[in-house]
Order: structure tokens, then C-alpha cells, then sequence
């Protein structure tokens, strides 16, 4: 039976009251009605059960792609088509693609460009918004930001749930880690606990002299060993590990 509803015609009250019925055919009469608009194509995408092909028009009608909180609605559809939201992650703002490389019912791949778009945008972002993107973003960006210059972002990369130790030994072992960065590290009771960080953080000659000598005390006979033999740290780290390989086992810690 043919649907004698005036869709083409149609109030936007009147619509908002039947989207339920919109398929792909009924939006094809919907489009030019000017009365249908964004709220109401937002509301559809609320529908987790929309069809891929109606997802897929949607996406591919000017009017509505045109507006951002649609392309994000579109991307994090579950039925949409692969291929259409690996292109639409590309159109997608810096906090957009972090929600959607985020979402575990997004198709993987697109979740993967998601994250190769973010990591491109984050030499144009602020300090504040790298900080922001440390604190969530998922464990393939957090490896882009994880040599920032600033500080900041590297404490609040280090309070991020997804961060491993991994993540901190590379930090805390690199040449390329800010010494203020380095710093954040060694204040962090969450990672300074960890022995593997401490020791990497004592042999990294980036490190401020004042911290390293501070963290020696921590490190046991085989680590101060390493640091005593390592011929580019400063002659004076050496010698007080030295000196405390000397200490009795109890007070300079076992192997």
C-alpha cells in the first residue's frame, strides 16, 4: 500500500512524530521538505537498528553532512558502511575522533583511522588540549604524545587508565623526554614505585642531577651497579652510586 502521508509537505512536528516510519524511499521524499532538519535526522541516528543503506544516504545528503554534529552522529552509527566512515573520520574535529576510535561499536578499522587522524592533528592543538587528549586518548594516540615537551601533558598522560608501564619506561628511558618531563615522572608514587622506571630514570643523563641523586636510594645493587659503570651519566651520580654500593645490603637494597 502506497504511504499516502504528505512527507514532502509535512510540518516539523508532524515528522518528529513519525520518524519511526522514515526508511530509505520516505527519505528520498523527505529531502526536499525544508521543514525536515537536522534535529530530526539526528533523532534517526539515535536508532541503532537503521538500516545501512539509509545510514550510508543520510551521510551523503549536502544539507545535513554539512553539519558537523551529524557527520559525528554518522560516525559513531554502528550500521554505517565501513568504507563511508573511514571518509567521514577524516571530516571529523580533534574531540570527535577521539570519541570515535573510543567506541567499541564502530567498525575496528574505522576506529584506527580515528586514531591516525587524531595523531596527525595534535601538532596544531593547544597545550590544554593535548592535555585534555592525554588524560583519554586510547593506547595508539597516547604513543604520539608520549615525547610532548611540555610537562603537562606528560602528567596527565601518566594518570590516563590505558597508560602502561611500557609507556613510562620508554618515557623515562628516552633521550628525547624533556628533563621537566622526566621530572613528572619521578614525582609520580604510581610509576617511581615501579623499579624498572626507577632505574631507567636514573641512567637517563636528561634527568636533573638533584632527582637522579634523590631516586638512588631506591634503586638496589644491581641497578647501582649499572649506573656507577654507565660512563656518560655525571662523574658525580657515579660516584654516590658507588658509594652506596658500599652501604651495608640493607640500606643500599638487594639485587
Amino acid at each position: 500500500m502506497t504511504d499516502a502521508f504528505p512527507w514532502e509537505t509535512a510540518a516539523a512536528d508532524e515528522l518528529l512524530a513519525r520518524l519511526d516510519a522514515v526508511d530509505l524511499d520516505v527519505f528520498e521524499r523527505l529531502c526536499p521538505n525544508e521543514q525536515f532538519n537536522e534535529e530530526h535526522v539526528k533523532l534517526l541516528l539515535k536508532d541503532p537498528g537503521l538500516a545501512p543503506e539509509l545510514v550510508e544516504r543520510i551521510s551523503r545528503e549536502p544539507r545535513f553532512f554539512q553539519k558537523n554534529a551529524v557527520r559525528v552522529a554518522l560516525a559513531l552509527h554502528p550500521k554505517l558502511p565501513r568504507v563511508r566512515g573511514i571518509e567521514i573520520v577524516r571530516w571529523l574535529y580533534w574531540r570527535d575522533c577521539m570519541r570515535v576510535a573510543l567506541q567499541p561499536h564502530v567498525h575496528p578499522q574505522v576506529r584506527v583511522v580515528a586514531d591516525q587522524v587524531l595523531a596527525e592533528k595534535i601538532p596544531d592543538l593547544t597545550i590544554g588540549e593535548r592535555m585534555s587528549l592525554a588524560r583519554q586518548a586510547s593506547r595508539a594516540v597516547l604513543r604520539s604524545l608520549r615525547l610532548d615537551q611540555d610537562p603537562r601533558v606528560i602528567e596527565a598522560l601518566l594518570r590516563n587508565a590505558r597508560c602502561t608501564e611500557e609507556d613510562v619506561v620508554f618515557m623515562a628511558s628516552s633521550g628525547d623526554s624533556h628533563p621537566q618531563a622526566l621530572a613528572v615522572i619521578a614525582r609520580s608514587g604510581r610509576w617511581r614505585a615501579r623499579p624498572v622506571v626507577r632505574e631507567q630514570l636514573v641512567r637517563n643523563r636528561r634527568l636533573a642531577l638533584p632527582v637522579a641523586l634523590g631516586l638512588l636510594t631506591e634503586l638496589g645493587r644491581a641497578e647501582l651497579g649499572a649506573v656507577a659503570r654507565q660512563a656518560e651519566l655525571p662523574s658525580l651520580l657515579r660516584e654516590a652510586a658507588r658509594r652506596r654500593m658500599s652501604e651495608s645490603p640493607r640500606r643500599a637494597g638487594s639485587a
